[in-house]
C-alpha cells in the first residue's frame, strides 16, 4: 500500500478513536447505535465547553473535534468503526494541511483507486478497510 495513503488512513482512524473516547467519556457507553432508540440525542455536545459537537446521521456521525476540525464516519457491520471511503478521507484531508503535505488532494483519488485495485484496501458494506486487519473501534 502507498505509505502516504496509509498515513492518512491511520490519522483518520485515530481521530475516530478520539471521537469514540469522547462519546465513552460523555455517555459512559460505547453503544453509539443507541441513538436510534432515542437513548442518545440526535445531536449535542460532548463536553461542558461545547467544543465537541456531534450530529448523528443515517448510519454514522459527524463530530466537531475542535473549532475547525471535523470527522465523519459510518458504522459498519457489527458496529465496526474503522471504515473509510474516498469521500471521507477527502473531507478529512481538506481540513488538515499537514496531511496534504503527505498526500496532496490532487493525488488522493488515483492512490485510493490503486490501493483498491491492488487489494491493499478491501470493501466491506459501503466502506473500506485496510486488507487483512481486524476491526477496531467496535461500538
Amino acid at each position: 500500500m502507498n505509505e502516504a495513503l496509509k498515513t492518512v488512513i491511520r490519522a483518520f482512524q485515530a481521530d475516530v478513536q478520539r471521537g469514540l473516547a469522547l462519546f465513552r467519556q460523555h455517555t459512559g457507553s460505547d453503544d453509539l447505535l443507541s441513538w436510534r432508540s432515542r437513548r442518545l440525542p440526535l445531536s449535542g455536545h460532548l463536553d461542558a465547553e461545547h467544543q465537541h459537537h456531534y450530529s448523528f446521521h443515517g448510519i454514522g456521525v459527524r463530530l466537531r473535534l475542535a473549532p475547525d476540525l471535523h470527522i465523519d464516519w459510518d458504522f459498519g457491520s457489527d458496529g465496526r468503526m474503522d471504515g473509510f471511503d474516498h469521500w471521507r478521507l477527502q473531507q478529512f484531508i481538506e481540513e488538515r494541511p499537514e496531511l496534504q503535505l503527505v498526500l496532496p488532494l490532487s493525488s488522493l483519488r488515483s492512490v485510493f483507486d490503486a490501493a483498491e485495485r491492488d487489494g491493499s484496501i478491501a470493501k466491506y458494506d459501503n466502506l473500506y478497510c485496510i486488507a487483512g486487519e481486524e476491526p477496531t473501534g467496535n461500538a
